[in-house]
């Protein structure tokens, strides 16, 4: 399957349905976030649709740009300011 493929899935990284492993990877990455004191913009290089960016970032002042190859993700982007290439 490639990206585009997986896109079109309605909820590819299945976390609408509680996906454990998702969940759990994004508590991690929040708190190494919070271990790093990040603070201005970032950079999410393969962002997808950036749900799952969105989820880590939103409880933490921050903000990201991000990026990815495939248009049927960036298509998705809902909840963001998204610029079209």
């Amino acid at each position: 399957m490639n990206w585009e493929e997986w896109y079109l899935k309605e909820d590819p990284w299945r976390i609408k349905e509680g996906n454990k492993f998702t969940l759990k990877w994004i508590d991690e990455l929040k708190k190494l976030i919070n271990k790093i004191k990040l603070n201005g913009l970032h950079l999410d290089g393969g962002c997808g649709e950036g749900y799952v960016t969105s989820l880590i970032f939103k409880d933490l002042d921050v903000r990201f740009i991000g990026i990815d190859i495939s248009r049927k993700a960036l298509k998705r982007v809902k909840g963001l300011e998204s610029i079209k290439m």
